[in-house]
């Protein structure tokens, strides 16, 4: 089992490196974040923060375009393609599918952002040289907001994952994904606002009960974000990264279950 288990992680990382796409891709970003000197010249006051805003927001805008475009051509590519047809006439239960292809996605998602995270750090490392009276990095602080970007991208992955094992097209699983990961990102805001006085008074109930059980059952992105803190040398506090390491684990594990379940009912061989 976990030899298979393997196997398929690993078709799956292979897959998603050999993409052109996803190559062409991946190093604008790279270009992007390495010109990130040109970015910190626009502000003569605060280049630090600037550049730092700019990097952690360039990083999760390619790593949410790339997760989005790995994780919904994953399962569907092998159904289009009738490879996924030799692999389950194996011994080898869909659950397990499932959590190989997950695993690929997530070592893709990590190479992609660690590698993201390497040439943002080489910009903010040129912008800290040609503007040594500014202020300096908290690089500490950059690695956990880079680190907390590879865990939302994952859980965006399982996203995908579980709508890719129902649906027969590529285009509903984007889709759904794009719509959970908006509101994922505006739910706690949106939430925070409706509790203000101006939101209690012009608001109705039902507004506010939608908001509150989206809140409680969409996935949180926002709550993987630690960019403030990053970009203005705020305290980051222990129990926060663990809260959201617990986070993570049990929404992924939700997701990943939810999809096997679905899976197994797939007729597909």
């Amino acid at each position: 089992m976990s030899s298979s288990l393997v196997y398929i992680a690993l078709t799956t990382a292979r897959g998603g490196l050999r993409n052109r796409l996803f190559l062409a891709v991946f190093f604008m970003g790279c270009l992007m974040l390495i010109g990130l000197q040109f970015f910190a010249g626009l502000s003569m006051r605060q280049p630090y923060q600037v550049s730092m805003a700019y990097n952690l927001a360039a990083i999760n805008v390619m790593g949410v375009l790339l997760t989005l475009f790995l994780g919904v051509n994953l399962i569907c590519r092998d159904v289009d393609s009738r490879v996924i047809q030799p692999t389950l006439a194996q011994p080898i239960k869909r659950s397990i599918y499932i959590l190989g292809q997950f695993l690929g996605l997530f070592c893709l998602i990590f190479i992609i952002i660690s590698c993201l995270g390497i040439c943002g750090a080489v910009g903010l490392y040129l912008v800290e040289y040609f503007h040594p009276n500014m202020g300096s990095f908290s690089w500490l602080k950059y690695l956990w907001a880079v680190s907390s970007q590879i865990l939302g991208l994952s859980l965006l992955g399982a996203l995908t994952i579980f709508f890719t094992s129902f649906a027969s097209s590529s285009i509903l699983p984007f889709l759904l994904s794009c719509g959970i990961y908006a509101i994922g990102l505006t739910v706690k805001a949106t939430k925070e606002f409706l509790e203000t006085p101006y939101g209690q008074q012009n608001f109705t109930p039902v507004v506010k009960k939608t908001i509150a059980v989206a809140y409680y059952t969409m996935p949180n992105f926002s709550f993987f974000s630690i960019n403030q803190q990053a970009v203005y040398n705020l305290p980051i506090q222990p129990y926060q990264i663990f809260f959201i390491i617990i986070y993570w684990f049990l929404y992924c594990s939700t997701l990943l279950c939810a999809a096997s379940l679905l899976f197994n009912r797939r007729d597909i061989i």
